[in-house]
């Protein structure tokens, strides 16, 4: 089999990507195991050759290894080895994606459609089996749900392959691959399915209910569209019609099943006083605001070089029992923002390094025009607000693959007309 696709080397590579994207909305484990045709083409194929120019300050790409390389010296000043351990060989992917994709740039670069086709099709079967199971557990077994007002299940009830906020990530990248594709075809027939595939990942999105996807999926399309109207002929009809989905949009969300936990966020957040932290609510955002004020005081004693790579929650769990929140200790409740988190668990380097990975990627899209990368920052940049994205397998492998795979569709270095 092998010497038969090393005379094919390049279709061999590009179908493991393929098939690689096209997993991602299947958890985790799906798309883990996913990565080992690739790692063993590159193997096979001795595509270390293919490497030279790789280790340059340059390549943003590395510095991906840099910050999985801080989280193991961090295990140096961690009490809870095992814990450390774990952490990093959950962030894994950072330190091999930038070989295995850098490797392969030129196939990635020249198959990209091809790549953003299956990434769609991936999402588009997860989302249709969301769709489709919905309707036959609510009209036709009458499951009982939380969320009883909307006409399908909501939240994690409707999301069944991984959690809400990473599902709601993905469709929304996968909404601008769509896009792109939209506007590089002259077929009708295209244009069209891929106007049906956003309208379909839309309505997705407004069932999973995601609080931080929903409000990321919202500002990277007004972003995309504020672009679009700017460099528009007819900028004033084009903004007049944004104004209108705005508000058409506004009371869509409005009438969302969980449009009052959106309420209740807010309120939360500007008058926590009011909120019991040992209320057993399991979706309490003032709950959250408990876990990032204590995450904030031990930052301010462990500044320069953090808790260590393992002992975050440990620490967390601790402070919590001293100040009698008895409830975030039992759910062991961790950061929910990525920023503080890698601030808390590495010092000022982690914190420097989350922002040149989200801050840093947005204004790299912008310097590089490119609106992709740009947009992909922003959505990531928003998400970690909420949840600490790259203490999870579905949230490290996706964020260290798309950050590799848009960088270096971003390259003019590397660019193939």
């Amino acid at each position: 089999m092998y010497n038969c696709l090393k005379q094919n080397s390049k279709h061999s590579t590009i179908l493991w990507f393929c098939i690689f994207l096209f997993c991602f909305p299947f958890g985790g484990k799906v798309v883990v195991w996913s990565i080992i045709p690739i790692a063993l083409d590159f193997l096979y194929f001795k595509k270390w050759k293919n490497l030279k120019g790789f280790v340059s300050i340059k390549n943003p790409l590395i510095w991906l290894q840099f910050f999985y390389f801080l989280h193991v010296v961090g295990l140096l000043w961690t009490n809870n080895f095992h814990e450390g351990i774990f952490d990093v060989q959950q962030k894994l992917s950072l330190l091999i994606f930038p070989i295995l994709f850098y490797a392969n740039r030129f196939e990635i670069i020249s198959n990209k459609n091809l790549l953003f086709k299956n990434f769609i099709i991936g999402n588009t079967i997860a989302a249709i089996y969301c769709i489709v199971i919905g309707i036959v557990n609510k009209y036709f077994l009458h499951k009982e749900f939380l969320q009883n007002g909307g006409i399908l299940p909501s939240y994690a009830e409707f999301s069944l392959f991984l959690h809400v906020a990473y599902f709601t990530l993905y469709l929304n990248i996968a909404s601008f691959f769509c896009l792109v594709l939209f506007q590089q075809s002259n077929k009708k027939t295209i244009k069209l399915i891929c106007l049906l595939t956003i309208l379909l990942f839309a309505f997705t999105i407004y069932f999973l209910s995601s609080k931080a996807g929903m409000i990321a999926y919202l500002t990277t399309f007004a972003i995309f569209f504020a672009k679009q109207i700017w460099q528009s002929k007819h900028r004033w009809i084009g903004l007049g019609l944004f104004v209108c989905l705005s508000v058409v949009l506004f009371f869509v969300v409005k009438k969302n099943p969980r449009f009052e936990s959106f309420k209740s966020m807010t309120a939360e957040i500007f008058h926590p006083q009011n909120v019991d932290p040992n209320a057993s609510s399991e979706s309490s955002n003032g709950q959250r605001i408990y876990a990032t004020k204590t995450a904030i005081h031990l930052i301010q004693t462990n500044w320069l070089l953090g808790v260590g790579t393992g002992d975050v929650i440990d620490e967390l769990e601790a402070e919590y029992s001293k100040n009698n929140l008895e409830v975030l200790a039992h759910k062991h409740l961790n950061c929910h923002n990525q920023y503080i988190e890698s601030t808390l668990q590495l010092g000022i380097l982690g914190s420097l390094f989350i922002l040149l990975l989200s801050i840093g990627t947005i204004i790299n899209g912008l310097i590089r025009k490119n609106i992709l990368l740009t947009l992909f920052g922003v959505a990531f940049s928003i998400n970690i607000l909420f949840e600490s994205m790259l203490n999870t397998q579905a949230g490290v492998v996706f964020f260290a693959a798309f950050y590799c795979f848009l960088y270096l569709l971003s390259s003019k270095k590397l660019s193939i007309e």
